[in-house]
Formats: C-alpha cells, structure tokens, sequence
C-alpha cells in the first residue's frame, strides 16, 4: 500500500491481489486523449504524479464483469494523483476521468489532504473509442486531522466487504451513492447511506435551497448599490422571504426520515 494515501486505502481495504502501485507518466494521459493546449497546462501545472494503485477485476476480486448496449464495466482502477495546486481541481477530475474509458475511483491528493472523485461512463453512440461522462462526484476535501464522526462513518462504509459484488456496475454505482450521500451531511446532521430514488428527492431539496441561496445573493448585491429608499426595503423584503424559504427548506432536509 503507496503510505502516502494509506488513511484512505485502508477505508477502502482492496485485496492484496489487486496491488499495482505503477507510476503513470503524465504525457500518456495528454498524448492520447488529445488535450487541448490550456488542458496540457492544467495538467503539467497543476499535478505532482500520477499513479496506477490498485486494479480491481475478475482476476483480483470475486465480481463479475458487467456489459449492455451502452454501459462497459469490466474492471474498475484505482488512482492516486498528488498535486501542486488544487484551485482547478474540478477540471483535473474531468480531464482525467475522460482520457480514460473505464471505471476509475481517484484519490486526490494534496499536503495532508484528500478528494475522492468518481464519474458515471458511458459508451459513446457514435464513436466505439469514446466514452460520455453522465455525472461527474466528488466528496469535499478530507483531512485525517480534521476528522469527525460522519467523516469516518463515511469513509468506514466504503470498505469493499460492504460494498455490492453483484458486478462491477453496481459495485461502482454503490460508491457513487455513498459519495452522493455523504454530501447530505452538509445538511444533515449524520451520515446515511441512501439509495437512487431517495437521493433523488434529497438533491431536489439541496438545488432548490442552492437556487434560493444564489436569488438572496443576488438581491444583496442589488440592495447594496441602490440608492433610493423604497427599491432598498423591497429588496429587503424579497430577502427575508426567501431567507424564510431557506429555512423551511433547510428544515425539510434536516427532520427527513428514510
């Protein structure tokens, strides 16, 4: 196990078969998937090295390959990628999870911190070589010194013995939902582990509060540089309304039940 992401790899407990541990050049990633110019310098920038930790297939792991007319899931690889900088990690984890067609679960790190980052692929319509990336998670940064209780439960949950083996789709959709889960904590006080369908009225919640997060911010700004009186109070009133929607809202998501 590489020591340098060894708080996470031991969360997750892959089977010593699947060891790999090969450092990937950076150049393999940017020659083949044909990176832009902006992309490449992202990318030599912003990381430090790339490595190959962990390889999970029919071989390394008691789960079956899974294939239909638009999903291939026959292996799922683990990656460890240190960083320089994090300011543009978002696109790191795109550019990343597209160059490669399979299954990828990706540790982030950077000093003492880390992302795990997952994407939902499918099989291209209209290129057999190509792959389009439905959903794009990352869990928020995680710091072994900074831990707390729905952290760990988070990261105890993701050991693979908990995990769904009926096949490597539903092996990698079952982390996904975890990640997914974990988000909730922002909002809800512990974490649980939660299916599609109730993630699905539980995101609904979180876009609607963002969405009224982003009208108040809005609205601030707006009062903020007005001058005249009256636009300033029905700025405020426009506020408090929806500041009271938030609530509510808030409130929704914190007292859900399963």
């Amino acid at each position: 196990m590489d020591s340098r992401y060894k708080y996470i790899l031991s969360k997750f407990n892959f089977p010593n078969e699947a060891f790999v541990n090969q450092k990937i050049p950076k150049k393999e990633f940017y020659n083949n998937a044909n990176f832009k110019w902006r992309d490449k310098e992202i990318f030599t920038k912003d990381i430090e090295s790339i490595e190959l930790l962990y390889l999970l297939n029919e071989d390394t792991i008691n789960i079956l390959s899974y294939r239909d007319d638009t999903l291939t899931y026959n292996e799922v690889a683990i990656l460890g990628i240190e960083l320089r900088d994090d300011k543009r990690i978002d696109d790191l984890a795109l550019l990343v999870q597209g160059a490669i067609p399979y299954p990828l679960i990706i540790i982030f790190k950077i000093e003492d911190r880390y992302l795990i980052n997952i994407a939902l692929k499918r099989d291209s319509k209209i290129d057999d070589e190509k792959i389009v990336i439905d959903l794009l998670f990352s869990t928020d940064w995680i710091s072994k010194s900074s831990s707390s209780i729905q952290q760990e439960s988070f990261l105890n949950s993701l050991n693979i013995n908990q995990i769904s083996h009926a096949n490597f789709y539903e092996f990698y959709k079952d982390i996904s939902n975890r990640i997914r889960s974990y988000e909730l904590v922002k909002y809800i006080s512990q974490f649980n582990i939660y299916n599609e369908k109730e993630l699905q009225r539980l995101n609904k919640l979180t876009n609607e509060i963002k969405r009224l997060k982003n009208i108040v911010s809005i609205y601030k700004k707006q009062q903020n540089k007005s001058t005249q009186f009256n636009e300033k109070v029905r700025l405020n009133i426009e506020i408090d309304k929806h500041l009271k929607l938030i609530d509510k809202k808030t409130k929704e998501l914190m007292t859900w039940k399963k």
